[in-house]
């Protein structure tokens, strides 16, 4: 059974994060940092600290979405967002399934912090599953439009992943629009299903494409064939458009802006179903035009990969920045 489980890191959070495999991560103020670790209940001990890292430092793990009976509902959490408002409070939301199965019927979830993490509101029902065909949304994806300060909230349904929603909030999340649903003109015609990803987008800030919202995902071929994508907006959100696809075989991904503007796409291989990356590693694109088109593939060889989905955070600091590549190096225990 597996709970999200939240971790505040103080001060020392470079050093920690880098032993960090399994996290979804969000804004980063200066000296503070959230990560929502989804691990099993048994891998949720704190990471041992060596004596270099003692120095003035604390933190602290504890749940953040329990699964169980909440709001008259017996649920299984998975696929957590985190996102910042512009009036500071952290909203953490969560596909809440009604089964363990990816294909059950799902709710949408949230919960708040007015305390940048330190304490954290009652659970909230931001929108319940679809009556008319049981679908769930799935694959929480939320971003702020800093110019605008609406809250975009990106999401997807089960069945066969062919429609993808988000919802809008101009409260700092209090209240939400109804779904609305991006056009299927999008869907080109030799692309047979797409779906965004789990995780935070991102709204540029610097440059050509400054306050352009992209939102990650990927598409599959009527000949089952992967590939990532992003969608895009240059209008706050009242259109939007879809990119180039990247190296066929690509699959769920991570976006961040590089400090030069462009666009770096961390890259989940399909694996041996769809051949066109190496499984054994994470892989990276770039985009230079605001996430238009990807180019440059680079495997990392340093960062071994072997299932699931991984994030890329980002740290701003005065003198640079510092990237963080987050994700599970296996799926089943050992050495116990």
């Amino acid at each position: 059974m597996k709970t999200s489980y939240l971790a505040l890191f103080y001060r020392s959070w470079p050093r920690l994060a880098s032993k960090a495999l399994q996290a979804t991560t969000a804004n980063l103020p200066n000296s503070f940092a959230i990560g929502l670790f989804c691990v099993a209940a048994l891998c949720a001990a704190p990471v041992p600290l060596k004596a270099q890292d003692q120095d003035p430092f604390y933190y602290e793990i504890r749940p953040l979405f329990e699964n169980g009976e909440q709001l008259g509902q017996v649920y299984r959490f998975r696929n957590v967002g985190l996102i910042q408002c512009l009036n500071g409070d952290l909203l953490a939301f969560v596909e809440a399934r009604h089964d363990v199965s990816d294909h059950s019927e799902k709710d949408v979830l949230m919960r708040r912090s007015k305390d940048r993490g330190t304490t954290w509101g009652p659970y909230e029902a931001v929108w319940g599953h679809l009556e008319e065909d049981h679908a769930g949304w799935k694959d929480p994806a939320p971003v702020v439009d800093k110019a605008t300060g609406r809250l975009f909230y990106f999401m997807n349904t089960n069945e066969s992943e062919k429609r993808l929603f988000y919802m809008t909030s101009d409260d700092s999340g209090y209240t939400w629009s109804d779904p609305i649903r991006i056009p299927d003109s999008l869907l080109r015609p030799e692309w047979k299903r797409w779906r965004n990803n789990p995780g935070p987008a991102i709204q540029l800030k610097v440059g050509k494409y400054k306050h352009r919202m992209l939102i990650p995902g990927h598409i599959v071929t009527h000949e089952d064939r992967h590939f990532s994508v992003v969608w895009y907006s240059d209008d706050h959100g009242e259109s939007w458009q879809v990119s180039e696809t990247a190296v066929q075989g690509s699959d769920e991904v991570s976006i961040i802006e590089l400090s030069d503007g462009r666009v770096l796409m961390n890259i989940r291989s399909h694996g041996e179903l769809d051949p066109g990356l190496d499984p054994a590693y994470r892989n990276f694109m770039y985009s230079d035009n605001g996430g238009e088109s990807w180019y440059g593939l680079e495997t990392k060889r340093d960062l071994p990969w072997e299932s699931g989905h991984g994030s890329l955070a980002k740290m701003e600091l005065d003198d640079g920045n510092l990237l963080f590549a987050i994700h599970p190096l296996v799926v089943k225990r050992k050495d116990l």
